[in-house]
Formats: structure tokens, sequence, C-alpha cells
């Protein structure tokens, strides 16, 4: 990513330079994290520089999230989102700027305002049951009063809607601390299949790797700087996690205790795998080639019963000739092996049901 055409964009750093001010607001940056993370491609998140939480893809795409929060009325409604400050643009100019300004391809750009009540329009119409509002799906005349207004307002002639959404979040944006710390217990547990150790440990390290980038208040004159300096990438994001990973789970215990014996012999040769099986249990959360793998080789265990009737050293054996052409040179014998007994145990424990 080059980042030529986002260079470009308006920059606000008040928020930075308010410092704590948006500080839980941003922590729906981890809930986004959560949703991106299987992702194949890679990306970088970035707080509070042009918009609250921008998601940067590699290739050139861009996602901007507006967070608004309120601890009364029903809704976030139409007027507060085409009001005209005093001294500032609307909420939904603030956002629209962006993509309007942005003189790449506008196809390429998502906007969003994010709040933790639904949107109510003129109307009184309350949207409380739908998680993502488009603006093109809107009832005509509400959509043409939004447009008249950002038109006027920002002296343009038309409005494009496409791309742009108003979601509605039940996660507590004002105490979020629970909320996000229990998507993460079940991330770590539905998605990377292992358990996470002392999860508010990790709520905190998110949060304060999250309040330093947002709080960062100088401005940056290349994109590579805004990179280093005001985004989470994805491998930051994997780092972290990796060092929060509870590898005392069962399948893994297992793992390692099928090692310990079966090479008990040959200390050089335990000391390897053990560091194989570490390796592919962080690399696996990962590794979409990984996971691939993975559900191929269950789905020819599970079609070929006939070959759970003999020692488990002799499954291992067919399974490593079978598939070890399969996996990249980067991976060593000791990995591949090790990955083949964490699959036998995973489905042991019936973590494939």
């Amino acid at each position: 990513m080059d980042g030529q055409s986002y260079m470009k964009l308006p920059y606000d750093l008040s928020g930075s330079m308010a410092k704590n001010r948006f500080k839980n607001e941003l922590l729906w940056g981890i809930h986004r994290i959560l949703e991106l993370y299987t992702d194949e491609k890679k990306f970088n998140m970035v707080f509070d520089y042009v918009c609250d939480i921008e998601v940067h893809w590699e290739d050139e795409k861009y996602e901007f999230y507006q967070i608004k929060t309120s601890n009364s009325g029903e809704g976030y409604t139409q007027s507060k989102l085409t009001k005209i400050g005093k001294k500032e643009k609307s909420v939904l100019a603030k956002l629209y700027i962006l993509k309007n300004d942005f003189d790449g391809d506008k196809d390429k750009i998502k906007l969003a305002i994010v709040s933790n009540k639904p949107f109510k329009d003129s109307h009184n119409t309350l949207y409380n049951n739908t998680e993502k509002l488009e603006f093109n799906a809107l009832d005509s005349k509400i959509k043409n009063s939004i447009e008249e207004s950002l038109k006027k307002e920002m002296k343009i002639d038309k409005v494009d809607f496409n791309n742009m959404n108003f979601i509605y979040t039940t996660i507590d944006l004002i105490n979020p601390k629970n909320t996000i710390t229990g998507e993460l217990v079940n991330f770590f547990s539905d998605v990377l299949k292992v358990q996470i150790k002392k999860p508010d440990v990790l709520y905190r390290v998110l949060l304060d790797k999250i309040s330093q980038k947002a709080e960062y208040e100088l401005k940056v004159n290349t994109y590579d700087e805004l990179i280093e300096k005001k985004s989470l990438s994805k491998e930051n994001i994997t780092e972290i996690f990796n060092k929060h990973i509870d590898i005392s789970n069962n399948s893994v215990e297992k793992a390692k205790n099928y090692i310990e014996k079966e090479y008990s012999d040959n200390y050089g040769k335990k000391l390897k795998m053990m560091i194989a099986l570490s390796s592919v249990v962080q690399k696996i959360n990962i590794s979409n080639i990984l996971k691939k793998m993975e559900k191929e080789i269950i789905e020819y265990i599970n079609n070929n019963n006939k070959l759970l009737e003999d020692s488990l050293n002799n499954i291992i054996d067919k399974l490593y000739k079978k598939y070890k052409e399969k996996f990249e040179i980067e991976y060593s014998d000791e990995e591949i092996k090790s990955f083949l007994i964490l699959i036998l145990m995973k489905r042991e424990e019936e973590m494939y049901e």
C-alpha cells in the first residue's frame, strides 16, 4: 500500500490532543478486529487520525468509522447526524468529506457511523431491529432529506450513499470492558480453537496499545510514518494474541504428553518436537493455509475409518507420508509431525464436532 491518495485527506488530531476522550469508543475497534482477523488479506487499523477508527487494507481499500455514544434518548436522531455546529461541520459531513475528497477510486471507500443507539429518522422511525443500516435502503423521503442537507452544507451537487452505513452496536461503549473481554474469550475458543489465559490482562494490553496509537499527537509526514505511529497491523495483533494463548488446553497437553513419551530416549529430538509443537500452535491461528490443511486432513480421517484401526504411531506415519509434500518448504519435518499429532489429539477432544 503506497497510501498516496489517503495521505491527501484532511487529518484531525483534536481527538488525540484530548488524550483519553475517545478511549472507550475506540475499543469498538477490538470488536472490528475480531470480525476481520480471519480474512486472508492483511490490514492496518488506524486510530483517531482522519476518523475515529480506520481499516486500511493491503489492496488500498479503506473503511472509516465515526463512533458516537450517548447515555440518553432511545435513538441517535437524524438531526444529530446533520446538525451543523457553530465552529464545525455536521457529524455526517465530517465523515462524508473523506469519500468526497478522496482522489482515488471512491468505490474503495466504506463509511459508517457507529453508535450505541439505533438510528431514528425525522419521521420518528426507530431502526432498532438491524445492526447495519444502509443509507441507500432508507425511505426515499428520508434519504433525500439527508442528501439535501449534505449538499447544502458541503456545497456539492450530488451525494453517493454507496458503501455508507449506520451501525447500531449492542456493545456497551460507555463501559465496554465486560463485553469486549467476553468477545475475546469466545473468539479464542470458537475461532482460534485455543483457550485464552488471563483475558483481563489481554484486555488491558489492547487498551494500552490502542490508547498509545490514538493519543499520538504529532503530525505525520508519510504514510509509512502514519502506519508506524497511529496503527496496529494484523501482525501486531497476532503477536499480542500469541502471548496470551493458553497452550495448556487438553489437546495441546495430550500432544505434549505423547511427544514426551514417544521421544523419551532421544532428548534432542524431543526438544525439537516440543519447539515445533509450540510453533504450530501459534501458526495455526494465523495461517489460512494450515487451517485448510487441517480441514482436509480431518475430512480424510473421517472418511477413512479403517485408518484408525492401527496404532497412533502408524496413523501419524501414514498421514505424514500422504501429506508431507503438500506442506510448504518452510515447515520442518518436526512441525509437520507435531501438526498431525495435534490434529489427532484435537479430534480425541471432539473439537471438530
